[in-house]
Order: C-alpha cells, then structure tokens, then sequence
C-alpha cells in the first residue's frame, strides 16, 4: 500500500482488514501497522473531538448528553393516520421517522428511529391513543385506550370511534421537530400581539384631553417591543419656517431628529405665523445643522418666523367616511362627535356620551379610533370596539384602552385599561329578546302591558294604585 496523508483515509472505498496502513512510531523509530477501522474506532474514543464546552468536574459533557438533556421523544416526518379503506374500525399509518427516549426518565438516552408503514391497525370503540413505544428497541405502533406515561411511549395521533366503526381522527402528538419555528408561529396565530408591561392611559394633568402614556412592552409572538412613554402635551418651539416645507426647532433643544421619523404625524399648535401653520403634518425627513433640529414635512407651510409650538407626540386619529379610512392627529382629544361609518363624523347630541378606542402600535405609535355610536352612558359603558380597523392597526396595532366622553365636557368621563378590564365583546341582547319574561310585544313595558303603563304613569304623587292581572300571563319569572 502507498503512503496516504490523513485526509485522504475517507476516500477509501471501504473497510477491509487487509487494507493496512503503515505508522511510524517516532519515539520508538519503527514502522507499526493498523487497519483504517481501528483508526476510526480510536479516533471516535478521542473526548475532545465529541465533547462540548464544560466546567471541570462536570458530569455531563457530550454531545450525546446535551441531546439527552434537551430533546423529548419526537416524530418528525411521516406517521399520517387514515381510514383503512375497509370502513372496518382500522386505520393505516405511513412510515415514521423520530427519536425516541429508550427509558422512560427525562435523560434517558434518545436515538433516531424509523417504523415502517402499517396498514389495518385495529382501534377500539372510545378514545384511542395512537402511540410509539420504544419496545425494547424494536419501535411499534400502540394503541392505548388513556394517555401514556414515560418517556419512551409518545402519542402521534389521537382517534374515537362510536360502536359503529364511525371515528374521528386528529393530529396532537409529539411533533416537536423544528419547535422555535412552531412556537413562534402558534404564538403569533393564536395570541397576536399580548401585553407584556405597563402601557397605562391617562388624561395629562395640564392640558385637558391630551393623553400620556407610561412605558410598557407588548409582544409579537416571543419578540418583545419596547413602547417608550408618550406626553401629548409635550412640544419643541419653533424658530423658523423655511422653504414651504422645512420646520426649524429653536436651537436650545439641541440634536432632537430621534423624536422624529418618516410618515410620523405632527402637530403645531399657537403658531404665530400669519397666515397660521395651526395644523397636523407629516415628517419627510430630519437633519441637524448649524446647531438647529430641521425637520421637513409633506405638507404646504407659510415662510415666516413663527414661534409656535410642535407636538412631536400627538396621538393618531382614525375615522370611517363610508368609503374609506380617514387619518388624523391631535394634541387634545374633542369630546364632540362620533364615528357614524356611512357618512363620517357626527356631532353627538346633547347629554350624550361617545368613545374613544386607544390602540399601541409596535413603533410607539398612538392610535385613537372613533367609537362608532351615540350612547348613554350605560351603553357607552358597554360598547365594543370596531370590528373592522384601518389596516396598520389590524397588522401591527394592540388594543389598550378605552375612554368614554360626555359631549362637549372638559375632562373626560373614565379610561379604562384594557389589560386589566375586560371589554364586552358582544352587544348586551335586547329585553324584549329574552326568553321567559312576561309581555314582549313592541312597546311594552316590563313587566306591564303598554296600556297599563300608561294609566300607571297617570297616578298622582303619592296617591295608591290598584293592578289587575291578567292570570292567563301566568307567574312572573326573573327577567
């Protein structure tokens, strides 16, 4: 045999006793001889080329160990359970390939395995567990009748079946293969956004109607997003208008561009421009230069020195027009109208109360959507919120608040956090709807007829009245 380097042992076309390899052994300066099994066989007993990082004294250490330590017994591919086509009470399972815990302790050694296809596997009438069991390494298809326990037994399907082979068969067992992926996705599926932290609504102390915010977490799945604290009523003062489109700050708030970002609404407010740049705008771009934050917007501005003020925290606001989503912004929230979806907004009647739905976004962003309903108060206190949103909300936006407003007051009536509150989630059912209750005609009163309502209510202050009622009604139930 020719000299071969170490490299090259791998291309070897298999293991032979003959083929032997020639090693000189240095120390003793004599040729020795090995067959490229042994090698790989002694190779493999080498700690340091199967051994993980560990601390001295450590009793675990191995690869083997960690995949003990860290992995359950699992299916990952195939183990589909079916119908046998005979309608005869059996079902047919295609190939399995997983690992499986060959004891039943959580680190008992785990070792791949594939179960072949089986067809015709009889259930029993009732619950069915369809199992893996390691079977002493000769890896079966059980059916048992309860959960299993230990680790060396896993469900891949559960089935019941009537006493007429009629069975229902669902996926539910021990899928665990690619399990960051499963748990994100579920998460996100099941949960959507969920609130982590904080995140408490309250009117600011020193402006009527401005909202703050305090900082908090909302999460995506397993991905957690920061919400810093928001002031509404917090503004940057303005120096200079330039440009038709470009706000320059006073310089004594220094470098400031990261209060700002594209598509961000902003408000000035007590412009001193003439005419006013009173309004909401959108940020195109930041830049500081010459000591000043200059922040250019989408919209149309006035050129003038203008020592106004810019709320860079002002609150979004959204409404429905009857063809489409129409966004806003404010500093101070109205206590005036209401979202009537066909047509837009609405100026709510006097003594009535509206809504307001208090949305967090996972950029920070507030987002104020109209409640959809003139209310009393009894009814504001239970409204739902919109079942339909302007899409960014739907995609990135948690619900986390409600505040409820009578018209045209100073303050708001109440916000209620919707992390600690549960809002209804239907509209309360109509009386007259109910069943087991006298009357139910229209316009009756409960529990009398319209027409003893009405002599009723002609009964003077303080004087006695006498009720006839009809026996036919039968008794008066809870209602």
């Amino acid at each position: 045999m020719t000299n071969k380097k170490i490299s090259d042992l791998t291309t070897l076309a298999a293991f032979e006793t003959t083929d032997l390899l020639a090693i000189v052994d240095v120390s003793a300066n004599a040729s020795r001889k090995i067959t490229l099994q042994n090698l790989i066989d002694y190779l493999s007993t080498i700690s340091f080329l199967q051994d993980l990082e560990y601390i001295v004294g450590s009793t675990y250490k191995g690869v083997q160990d960690y995949v003990n330590s860290q992995q359950s017994s699992t299916y990952f591919s195939g183990g589909v359970v079916t119908e046998n086509a005979a309608l005869d009470g059996t079902v047919d399972i295609t190939q399995v390939e997983g690992m499986i815990k060959i004891d039943d302790n959580d680190f008992g050694t785990i070792k791949f395995f594939t179960l072949m296809a089986q067809t015709a596997v009889a259930l029993s009438t009732g619950d069915n567990y369809i199992c893996i069991d390691y079977n002493s390494g000769a890896p079966e298809i059980s059916i048992l009748s309860s959960e299993p326990s230990g680790a060396s037994i896993f469900i891949i399907y559960r089935a019941y079946m009537n006493s007429s082979d009629h069975m229902v068969i669902s996926k539910c067992g021990s899928d665990f293969s690619n399990m960051a992926f499963k748990t994100q996705n579920t998460l996100e599926q099941v949960f959507g956004f969920m609130h982590g932290d904080g995140i408490v609504f309250t009117e600011n102390g020193s402006r009527d109607r401005a909202i703050d915010v305090s900082e908090g977490t909302i999460y995506r799945g397993i991905h957690p997003h920061a919400i810093s604290a928001k002031d509404s009523s917090v503004a940057y003062t303005i120096s200079l208008v330039q440009s038709d489109y470009i706000i320059i700050l006073n310089g004594a708030h220094g470098d400031v561009r990261s209060s700002f970002k594209h598509g961000q609404k902003i408000v000035i407010n007590n412009s001193t421009a003439t005419p006013s740049n009173d309004g909401i705008y959108t940020v195109e771009s930041t830049v500081y230069v010459g000591g000043t934050t200059r922040v250019t917007v989408e919209e149309l501005l006035n050129n003038d020195a203008d020592i106004g003020d810019l709320h860079y925290d002002a609150v979004v606001t959204w409404y429905y027009n009857g063809a489409a989503w129409v966004k806003g912004a404010a500093v101070s929230l109205a206590t005036l109208q209401w979202n009537n979806v066909a047509s837009g907004l609405v100026t709510l009647n006097n003594n009535k109360y509206g809504v307001y739905w208090c949305y967090v976004c996972t950029s920070g962003c507030i987002m104020i959507v109209y409640g959809q309903g003139e209310y009393t108060l009894a009814t504001a206190e239970l409204a739902i919120a919109p079942g339909t949103l302007p899409g960014v909300l739907g995609f990135t936006g948690i619900l986390a608040a409600k505040i409820i407003f009578k018209k045209s007051e100073a303050n708001f009536y109440s916000i209620t956090s919707a992390f600690q509150t549960y809002f209804p989630t239907t509209s309360p059912v109509l009386h007259n709807d109910l069943g087991s209750i006298s009357g139910g005609a229209a316009n009756d009163y409960y529990h009398l007829t319209s027409a003893r309502h009405t002599e009723a209510i002609k009964l003077p202050l303080g004087a006695t009245y006498e009720f006839q009622f009809d026996s036919t009604v039968g008794p008066v139930t809870d209602g």
